[in-house]
């Protein structure tokens, strides 16, 4: 996102004309070439005239060599980026017009996903034009958009997006935003009476309060999750909020949970599929219809979701949700073959789009399978898998390659018909943790974090597919998903982890037919160059993190090992960069630093040592001191014995130090005391002989007086050092 361009390029207005149809109007500040027409049949939906006020959401690819929806801008012919249309749709009665009804609509064409945020504005734009229509209506709008102020809002790394958009806290990165209204407050020191154990933002010293020390207390309203901005147009100022840590592929503000509610409920029981696909029905014909939605928009199949009777604005969420639910914030390029909304005149060029996701209100649709492969109707919650649908050859499937002996066979104490019936465990934990948090009234980000965590566990089970069959792997044996020689790697190992064999065996046998329609679609290639890329950028790539704290959270290991992957996060997780990757594969639904902190009762002292050492380095960071006050007061009490531990044997080292060092120039002084007695001895025999004996006797004993000074001045420092 390129926050120096303009924020909206284009202004449209289209009306219904009762002797032309659909026409634009006017487009500011030049037009767009291409068909005109289909445009203004976009921004006027079926049934438009039937509501006081409707929205849609489509967009316009710069380039198209497919005939997909839409227009090309011939200042910008060579770039291929989105640009996102939010249209407005209003419907003024009057009794003195032909037809009774004036429909007019508004539309501004932005490259910002966060579009959402102009709905304000353009709800007052259209109404001053429908009052008064205006080219200057238009050009106040244009204006009024680009003079946005985001010259503030805070820039984050990869890493950094990732924690914030997966944390729920208000003031994660707090320190990122220069303007914030606060209130110096005094600190609390809490339960631990230790400062560094309390979360604050910057610290500093009143001098007029004898030195106390003070934070700054946020505004309660205030959230790092959004950048507040706001919009003048004519002398009237609308604020709004930009969100920062926007994931993959999603556009507008869809609710995930008005979309899982729909296919999810305590009270429906959903019907079995006459029509079954391997790549979507993963457990037989009473797979449940999410994971058949979910598995068609992995494997690109052609999907519909209808609406009939609703607002547009319906399907369009319902369409922008589906994208975003099976991105997860890691897969993208849904979101290129969405249409949120389309109407029949449009099913042409719809058709010459492979697997594309898109929202109709017209029921003809489901009437015409031959259209779709998959349609879900929003009104009576029923999905359906067209008996149309190409079912994929013998050598696209999982079977293409042969199964090593020990996959092919039932585990051990299982029979055929308990292997297929487990099969499904995974979906099924899914479905019902969904159905859990739905009855719960969990909020958006604990659903989004679940789906996500999903997404993320189907793509490093793939990749462990990939590697046993051997498909399009590296030279080194590795998946295309994990590009990392382990040869170098400080702690073996890399991949998801599971608890026991079985339960590997059940998961690879159930979504293998899903891995080979996946690997055949847009989405997997451009993941595999999203983690090439990532691979090279990433500060730790000597171990596999998530790999690492799986083995501490499922797997039974001895202390050794243990010890090894403790000594690995300190020996090898250090630089703030390091911190912030380490930070970003933390979740505090998964128990966040407490398979971590547990190291503070390792047998090992050294172990413990590492372990607090590394926990300190956490604590001291700007996002992982927010996971550190979310240990519990177990953790922290034991994590604040071993730093007083620590601090006493160092104090005592030092005093062992001093010591030593006291007595290590006694002993020198000493040495040199003594040879210069005995040089004494050698003078005075020789004085016997004839030589200036009084001369060395002289000089022997001021030597000898300020030797014996230095070694009483010596005992005495020494002593009290040690009394120290």
């Amino acid at each position: 996102m390129d926050l120096d361009e303009n924020h909206v390029d284009y202004i449209l207005v289209a009306e219904f004309d009762v002797d032309a149809g659909p026409v634009v109007s006017h487009q500011y500040p030049k037009p767009i070439e291409g068909d005109k027409h289909l445009l203004a049949e976009l921004m006027l939906p079926d049934q438009a005239h039937t509501r006081r006020q409707d929205w849609t959401i489509f967009f316009l690819h710069k380039v198209t060599d497919r005939g997909e929806n839409i227009l090309v801008d011939t200042e910008a012919e060579k770039d291929t980026s989105l640009v996102y249309v939010l249209n407005c749709v209003n419907t003024k009665h009057d009794k003195d017009v032909r037809r009774g009804a004036i429909v007019k609509s508004m539309a501004i064409c932005t490259r910002h996903p966060f579009l959402q945020v102009f709905k304000p504005v353009l709800i007052l734009a259209l109404e001053k034009y429908l009052l008064s229509p205006s080219v200057l209506i238009l050009r106040s709008l244009y204006e009024s958009i680009n003079a946005m102020d985001l010259s503030g809002m805070p820039l984050l790394t990869v890493y950094e997006r990732t924690t914030l958009g997966s944390s729920q806290l208000k003031d994660m990165f707090i320190e990122r935003f220069e303007d914030v209204n606060d209130t110096p407050i005094e600190e609390d020191h809490g339960v631990l009476n230790d400062r560094r154990t309390i979360r604050r933002n910057t610290l500093y010293y009143d001098l007029t309060r004898k030195g106390k020390l003070l934070f700054k207390k946020t505004n309660p309203t205030f959230d790092t999750h959004y950048y507040d901005s706001a919009i003048v147009f004519r002398d009237l100022t609308i604020p709004v909020r930009i969100p920062i840590a926007s994931p993959y592929d999603f556009v507008g503000d869809p609710s995930i949970v008005q979309f899982l509610e729909v296919y999810i409920s305590p009270n429906f029981t959903p019907p079995s599929f006459s029509t079954l696909h391997p790549h979507l029905t993963t457990a037989g014909p009473n797979t449940h219809p999410l994971i058949v939605i979910l598995n068609a928009l992995l494997t690109q199949k052609r999907v519909v979701f209808l609406g009939h009777g609703r607002p547009s604005i319906d399907v369009v969420d319902h369409v922008l949700a589906a994208c975003s639910f099976a991105s997860g914030g890691l897969l993208r390029g849904f979101i290129n073959r969405a249409f949120p909304y389309t109407d029949l005149s449009k099913i042409e060029d719809l058709l010459e789009v492979p697997g594309f996701i898109a929202g109709v209100t017209n029921p003809a649709f489901e009437h015409h399978p031959s259209w779709w492969d998959v349609l879900c109707n929003l009104e009576t919650k029923r999905v359906t898998i067209s008996p149309f649908i190409l079912q994929p050859d013998a050598s696209a499937l999982g079977a293409s390659l042969p199964f090593p002996a020990w996959l092919n066979n039932p585990p051990p104490g299982s029979n055929g018909d308990e292997k297929q019936t487990n099969s499904e465990i995974g979906d099924e934990v899914f479905i019902e943790d969904l159905q859990q948090m739905l009855l719960s009234k969990f909020g958006e980000n604990p659903l989004r974090e679940r789906c996500k965590a999903y997404i993320y566990r189907f793509v490093r089970i793939a990749a462990e597919y990939e590697e046993i069959h051997g498909r399009d792997c590296l030279p080194n044996g590795c998946s295309r998903l994990w590009p990392a020689d382990e040869n170098v790697f400080a702690v073996k190992g890399h991949g998801y982890v599971w608890v026991d064999e079985v339960q590997r065996v059940r998961d690879l046998n159930m979504y293998r037919n899903v891995f080979e329609g996946w690997r055949q679609t847009e989405t997997y290639v451009q993941l595999v160059e999203d983690i090439r890329y990532e691979w090279q950028m990433r500060p730790i790539k000597v171990f596999d993190i998530p790999h690492q704290m799986d083995r501490l959270t499922k797997t039974r290991m001895s202390q050794g090992e243990v010890a090894k992957i403790y000594f690995a996060y300190r020996d090898y997780i250090a630089t703030n960069e390091e911190l912030t990757q380490f930070i970003s594969t933390l979740s505090t639904s998964q128990g966040g630093l407490f398979y971590i902190a547990i190291g503070l009762f390792h047998g090992n002292v050294l172990v413990r040592n590492a372990v607090h050492e590394f926990l300190e380095r956490i604590e001291g960071h700007i996002a992982g001191r927010h996971f550190f006050q979310e240990l519990n007061k177990f953790h922290k009490l034991a994590f604040l014995r071993m730093r007083d531990e620590r601090r006493k044997i160092s104090n005592i080292g030092a005093s062992i130090s001093t010591v030593e060092h006291a007595m290590t120039r006694l002993e020198a002084l000493s040495h040199a005391t003594f040879n210069h007695n005995q040089a004494l001895n050698q003078s005075q025999e020789i004085g016997r002989r004839g030589t200036t004996r009084s001369s060395v006797q002289s000089t022997g004993s001021e030597s000898n007086a300020s030797a014996t000074s230095d070694v009483s001045l010596l005992r005495r420092g020494s002593s009290v050092e040690v009394v120290q």
